[in-house]
């Protein structure tokens, strides 16, 4: 399994649609920052950001912004695909 680091990640939610997005690294957890203000929840209680593949940060995105699965991310700030 190849690498999994921010900027990885943080480029593939732009290229989702999820711009202005950024993962960021608390303790004991990451989150969403960024134009997430009216994302029903921000926090992905992992230690550490090798947990998930970038695609599975992707949909965990998806998930913490209400975004439907299949679809292209909606909402504050994101392009509607």
């Amino acid at each position: 399994m190849a690498r999994v680091t921010r900027s990885l990640v943080n480029a593939a939610l732009a290229r989702a649609g999820f711009v202005g997005v950024e993962i960021v690294h608390g303790r004991d957890y990451w989150y969403f920052t960024g134009d997430v203000g009216r994302w029903p929840r921000t926090a992905v209680y992992v230690a550490q950001l090798g947990a998930f593949t970038v695609e599975q940060w992707v949909e965990e995105a998806r998930q913490a912004s209400g975004t439907p699965a299949g679809v292209g991310a909606i909402g504050s700030g994101a392009i509607e695909r």
